[in-house]
Parts: structure tokens; C-alpha cells; sequence
């Protein structure tokens, strides 16, 4: 799944050793827009958790994450994890096409930004 978010909060990176090594993971707060109301989400990642620690509170990413449920006597627990995210901003100048030139006698106006309004 993918949603676009603003990064709320990134919680601190929790660590330890199992059977396996020491691993490592982040979880960072994200808001989302769904319908007319907003809504939070956690996304851990344990893959790049360093990196994933290191986003910026504020920015809006594009997150790809998959989400999973278990039980336990009786009760389900979901968890988000995430497996990559993009910058908003890189990802709207990637799939801009060029701009056409444009005639030197009429001046062209500036382009709006393509970030959500709503923030």
C-alpha cells in the first residue's frame, strides 16, 4: 500500500539483541488526509531504521508500507510496517514532464507548487 503523509512525530529508535544479532527499529508518526478529516498512523521500519529515524518532522513523503495483524488470547494487534518512502518534493519534479518554451513576448506565470493544500 501507499499513502501520502506529513511526518508528525519520530519516535526514538529502540534496539537490542535476539538469537539472530542486534537489530534495530523506528517508528515515525505520520498524518494523513482520509475523505474530509485527518488521521494518524505509526510506520516501524527495521530494514533501514537509522535512515528511516532521520526524516525531517514536517516534510510530506510518500510512504510504502505493508500492514499485518496478529492474535493474542483473543485480541488482534495491527502493526505498519514501512519498506520505503519517497521526499514529496522529488517525487512531483520526477514525474513533471518538461516545460515547453515559451513565447519571449508574453511573460508566463509562476506554476503553483504541487503540495497538498490541506496542511
Amino acid at each position: 500500500m501507499e499513502i501520502l503523509g506529513k511526518v508528525k512525530a519520530i519516535l526514538p529508535l529502540q534496539s537490542g539483541t535476539s538469537q539472530r544479532g542486534p537489530w534495530s527499529r523506528a517508528t515515525v508518526v505520520i498524518e494523513y488526509k482520509s475523505g474530509n478529516y485527518f488521521n494518524t498512523l505509526a510506520l516501524d521500519n527495521m530494514s533501514k531504521a537509522e535512515e528511516f529515524s532521520k526524516l525531517t518532522v514536517g516534510g510530506f513523503y510518500t510512504f510504502y508500507f505493508e500492514p499485518s495483524s496478529r492474535g493474542y488470547q483473543g485480541r488482534y494487534y495491527t502493526q505498519c510496517t514501512c519498506f520505503n518512502w519517497v521526499p514529496y518534493a522529488a517525487q512531483a519534479q520526477a514525474q513533471a514532464p518538461a516545460p515547453a518554451p515559451a513565447p519571449a513576448t508574453e511573460p508566463v506565470p509562476a506554476a503553483p507548487q504541487d503540495m497538498p493544500t490541506a496542511w
